[in-house]
């Protein structure tokens, strides 16, 4: 367990945010972030749910990418939530009908993104979907945050020191 905390892999995709390098497959991906702010108020985090119900938080404050300013904190899925990924998923339409970025987006603000795999494919959910998607993107991402125990976010979040 400490050398997965000790093996961080940048995600670039969310932010900065860095994400625990894992053994068990991933499920789902849940990422949010502060937007552009200064550096005393910027904070970002990702969850990864893994198959085996592992899941993994990694909170940054600042615009830090690894310890001190990040730290993670493991544990286990939320009961049911599992199912609930899956369900979402299937609800949302994927593998069939991937979402699609806004063609515009904002600059600046904060957001949630995430991402699942289906039958070993990626699918993101992006953070500004196109209209067409937002209420599949919404129900997605609560279904993958609900996953998550409160009380990990808050485990990292005391762990993560302002760089």
């Amino acid at each position: 367990m400490m050398l997965r905390k000790a093996l961080l892999v940048l995600a670039p995709m969310f932010g900065g945010a860095v994400a625990p390098a894992v053994a068990a497959d991933p499920v789902a991906i849940y990422a949010e972030r502060s937007g552009s702010v200064a550096p005393p108020y910027a904070w970002n985090w990702v969850a990864q749910i893994l198959a085996d119900g592992g899941v993994s938080v990694t909170y940054c404050r600042g615009y830090a990418t690894e310890p001190p300013g990040c730290a993670t904190a493991e544990g286990a899925a939320v009961t049911g939530a599992l199912d609930g990924i899956a369900a979402a998923s299937a609800s949302a339409g994927l593998p069939e009908s991937p979402m699609r970025e806004a063609e515009e987006v904002p600059v600046g603000g904060g957001s949630s993104s995430g991402a699942v795999w289906i039958q070993g494919q990626r699918f993101d959910i992006p953070a500004f979907p196109a209209e067409a998607d937002a209420q599949r993107a919404a129900s997605l991402l609560a279904a993958i945050l609900s996953a998550v125990p409160p009380d990990l976010l808050e485990k990292a979040k005391r762990a993560a020191l302002q760089p």
